[in-house]
Order: structure tokens, then C-alpha cells, then sequence
């Protein structure tokens, strides 16, 4: 997903950026070491289309509504850049549950700049989403593999929160086993860390 033609971006219920990809750079224009770590609504300071009330703030609707569990409305927003400037994208939420217990979702935005009217915005966003999300070619190529039944299941629970030995239990099997499915579907997403994984595995519909 850091290669992603669309922008995501991630945050804790903190608020805090986590994850930051290279089409939410070429975008906004920040790179992910200036960001993460620091503050969503610092960074991004989003404004409506019309108006000049801010959307992003500490304790901003859509972070409440992402401590619910509850998937937040999408929005077309001007986002400042690191240039100063303010681009129009369209920001389609995510939430991510990390943990069940203790609500620590995950936030994340889905990017895609627009100039055209907001009737026709889901046209270009849909055209990035399929050239990112296709199915796998039938050589293999640079596409997504399919992850196993059993890899699946494991990456389902990883991002539900559980840990690798309530994994093992939950499925019967060892936590060495648990561990291999979680790398192994790690290469076939492509992703650099188990958050990504999931990110993926989630877009391509394999959980």
C-alpha cells in the first residue's frame, strides 16, 4: 500500500499520524518522515468546500466516531499541502479495529485529489481504487497473490487486535505457525509491516 496511486494516510485515537504513504505525499506534498508522529490536524488542516471553519481538530467528529467503531462520512475537503496551498480531495474514512477490548481503532483516510464537481468525484476515486485493487493477473506479475484459507483467518484476528499466542490458541495451532502465515501474507501483500498487510488484504477484498 506505500505504493498505492491513491493517498492513505493513518492515525491512532490519539490522533497521532502512524501511517503515511507515497500517493498521500505526492498529494499533500509532506513526506511520511516530516509526519509521522505528529498530529493529524496539524499536518493536514482540512477546510470544507465552502467556509473557513476548520474540519480537522483535536477530537474532531470522525476520530469520535472512529472510537465507536463507527465508520465516518465521506468528505470533500480543502487539504492544506506543505507548500502552503490548499488542494480539493475527496477523503473516504476506514476504521480499523486494533484491539476489541479497549476500542484502539484505527483511523484511516483514503485520499484522492479532484478538480472536477462533487457529483462526480466516486468516477475518478472508483478508477484509482481498481487500477490499485484489480485482480491478479494470470502470470503473478507485480499483482496481489491470494492468501490460503488458513492465512485469511490469521490476518482477520491480527486485525481484530489479538496477539500471536491468542491466535495460536484461538486456532489451534503453534505460535511458530502463526507467525509464518502473518510473513507469508506479508510478502504476498507486499507490505512492509502487519498494518499494511491488513490494509491491503482489506482493499482486495481477501477478508
Amino acid at each position: 500500500m506505500s505504493e498505492a496511486s491513491f493517498g492513505v494516510y493513518a492515525v491512532d485515537m490519539s490522533q497521532r499520524i502512524i501511517f503515511w504513504n507515497l500517493g498521500a505525499q505526492k498529494i499533500l506534498g509532506h513526506r511520511m518522515k516530516d509526519v509521522i508522529g505528529r498530529k493529524c490536524y496539524e499536518v493536514c488542516s482540512s477546510l470544507p468546500v465552502e467556509g473557513s471553519e476548520p474540519i480537522c481538530m483535536l477530537g474532531c467528529p470522525s476520530i469520535q466516531l472512529a472510537k465507536e467503531g463507527a465508520i465516518p462520512s465521506i468528505e470533500n475537503v480543502r487539504m492544506l499541502c506543505a507548500s502552503g496551498e490548499r488542494k480539493l480531495v475527496t477523503v473516504t474514512p476506514m476504521v480499523l479495529p486494533l484491539d476489541q477490548e479497549s476500542g484502539n481503532n484505527v483511523l484511516i483516510h483514503l485520499l484522492c485529489e479532484t478538480q472536477e464537481q462533487d457529483s462526480l468525484w466516486s468516477d475518478k476515486f472508483s478508477e484509482n481504487i481498481r487500477g490499485f485493487v484489480g485482480p491478479p493477473g494470470p502470470d503473478g506479475g507485480d499483482e496481489i497473490a491470494i492468501l490460503t484459507d488458513r492465512e485469511r483467518s490469521v490476518m482477520r484476528l491480527v486485525g481484530l487486535g489479538y496477539e500471536t499466542v491468542q491466535i495460536a490458541r484461538m486456532l489451534g495451532i503453534s505460535k511458530h505457525t502463526v507467525l509464518n502465515h502473518i510473513r507469508n501474507a506479508r510478502v504476498k501483500m507486499q507490505a512492509n509491516n502487519k498494518l499494511e498487510a491488513v490494509l491491503t488484504a482489506l482493499y482486495h477484498g481477501l477478508l
